[in-house]
């Protein structure tokens, strides 16, 4: 179920799927409470920071504890409560940047952050060799290489295409929708 949480992220009103993989997640998402009707209507629009915290605080039934804002430009309680226990975190200047979007590399470290905090870090490990099969595993950040074989271990990233039909991780490039 936890998957199907996590692949469910990106996600459109019945109808406008693009693609017939996500169906399944979208319906079990909707039904999940995790999202609502109405707040997608295009899955390979990026997904944007903010959506991606809102959608994976309700995936944990987290809320805000406290009052205290953590970042300089938003007070949202979704991605408050996820900074508070360690899911999502934002940039060195102490904003958040909610309506930028999340690169790949991001995603992977919020998957990675989400899985541990919904389990026992001990009983997850990643594969070392994971990332053999992408061509750009180097363009990764070194914060997020971990994160990265992690995803690729648990078969929350198969990578995308680039221009010439390879598969790549494409770190810096941004995640769709219907990716997360």
């Amino acid at each position: 179920a936890l998957k199907m949480i996590i692949l469910a992220a990106g996600y459109a009103e019945p109808g406008t799927v693009s693609s017939h993989w996500a169906r399944g997640y979208l319906n079990f998402a909707l039904e999940a409470g995790i999202l609502e009707r109405g707040e997608i209507t295009d899955l390979d629009v990026s997904m944007s920071r903010i959506l991606t915290a809102k959608v994976s605080a309700r995936a944990l039934g987290v809320t805000r504890q406290d009052a205290q804002q953590k970042f300089t430009d938003t007070n949202d309680d979704c991605v408050q409560a996820l900074s508070e226990i360690g899911i999502i975190g934002g940039y060195p200047d102490g904003t958040f940047r909610p309506d930028q979007r999340i690169t790949r590399q991001e995603f992977f470290k919020l998957l990675e952050n989400f899985c541990y905090s919904a389990a026992f870090k001990p009983v997850l490990s990643v594969d070392a060799n994971a990332l053999s099969q992408f061509g750009d595993a180097s363009a990764l950040s070194s914060w997020a290489k971990e994160s990265a074989q992690f995803c690729v271990t648990y078969s929350y990233v198969n990578g995308t295409k680039d221009a010439s039909g390879s598969v790549v991780l494409d770190p810096t490039g941004t995640a769709s929708r219907q990716e997360a």
